[in-house]
């Protein structure tokens, strides 16, 4: 099968992410492994989105709204820090061999219920998320699809184990994906309704939706005693915010001004617009974004399929001049995949 070849000089443009003074963030280490130690968040923190939550189920996740609030409202068994480090979230400790992994999970987790969730309730999110979401096949891996990954549980123990047919090296990493969220029994009752909105007793993550209009704006509320909060290297200050408000600003020079005037503290851009906020009390953080890249369909009986044709389309466009439309702050890329990103050989 012929695969897509991305164009040679696609833009990447970094997204710019805004946080006011007002806004508050997660704090200290717990006893077991990073959170805020059960402490409850304070004050309330409106973020702005400029794309509609498209799906509230975490295998369904596509649009950066959807990581967003998925991440919110459904937790991990582990997460990545700076450099890829794994670190634990559900889970508080793990032994890896090159087929699989044992995770042993944190004591005193629950459900948004209350109820506590347990090495089954996890075992079972995972395979519904191995069995129905396309993206399983980059966490297991692509020689270990259908039976060639096993799933268990051990209540008692608090384990779930993952065995796979033939190693694969980005397991932990791929748990990390918030697509991997897992989701209590209520939920996985739930069928097509969990997409929806919220299901009572679904979630583990750290908040819970509790107004839902869709297009237009959403509220969470931080969850009582929650304590699985990731140990990351660089803890920050500040308490949780107790509650978050979501509007949907589809305008990013809307959702610039809407910044300006204070009518919102948190927002992420992609354009132009961005370039607004270099000083005057608002702090910048920046992540790389693919913005937009070419694709060919180089199937038989395709233009795509002549080589000559996709390198005519790759060289007639002006991917620099792209970059400055866009406030010239992009990288442009000469691959897919990032400068930074490790290459291993598979030749002989």
């Amino acid at each position: 099968m012929h695969r897509p070849r991305f164009l040679s000089g696609a833009l990447a443009v970094a997204a710019a992410s805004l946080l006011t003074s007002a806004c508050t963030t997660g704090s200290s280490s717990s006893a077991e492994g990073g959170g805020t130690g059960g402490a409850q968040g304070g004050g309330t923190v409106r973020l702005a989105l400029t794309s509609d939550v498209t799906t509230f189920d975490p295998i369904g996740q596509q649009a950066a709204s959807d990581y967003v609030v998925g991440r919110l409202m459904y937790e991990t068994l582990v997460g990545q820090d700076d450099g890829g480090a794994v670190v634990p979230r559900l889970a508080r400790t793990w032994k890896q061999s090159p087929t699989g992994v044992t995770f042993t999970l944190r004591k005193g987790v629950t459900c948004s219920d209350g109820k506590p969730l347990t090495a089954s309730q996890v075992a079972a999110s995972l395979t519904r998320y191995r069995t129905t979401s396309a993206g399983a096949a980059m966490t297991f891996g692509p020689g270990n699809t259908g039976a060639g990954t096993t799933i268990t549980a051990d209540d008692e123990a608090g384990t779930v184990g993952i065995e796979l047919a033939a190693p694969w090296g980005e397991l932990l990493p791929g748990l990390a994906n918030s697509t991997t969220g897992v989701v209590c029994s209520p939920g996985l009752a739930a069928g097509d309704r969990l997409g929806r909105g919220a299901v009572a007793g679904a979630g583990t993550g750290p908040y819970e939706l509790v107004r839902a209009e869709r297009g237009s704006a959403y509220e969470l509320k931080l969850r009582k005693g929650y304590d699985a909060w990731p140990p990351y290297a660089s803890m920050p200050a500040g308490r949780p915010a107790g509650t978050l408000r979501v509007s949907v600003v589809r305008n990013e020079s809307t959702l610039a001004n809407q910044l300006r005037t204070g009518a919102v503290d948190f927002g992420a851009f992609t354009g132009p617009d961005a370039a607004r906020f270099g000083k005057g009390g608002f702090t910048i953080e920046a992540a790389p974004l693919i913005r937009n890249f070419v694709a060919f369909n180089q199937r038989e009986g395709h233009p795509g399929a002549d080589p000559e044709i996709r390198r005519a389309v790759a060289q007639a466009i002006d991917a620099n001049a792209f970059n400055k439309v866009f406030g010239g702050t992009g990288q442009v890329m000469t691959s897919y995949v990032d400068a930074k990103a490790p290459c291993v050989s598979t030749d002989p």
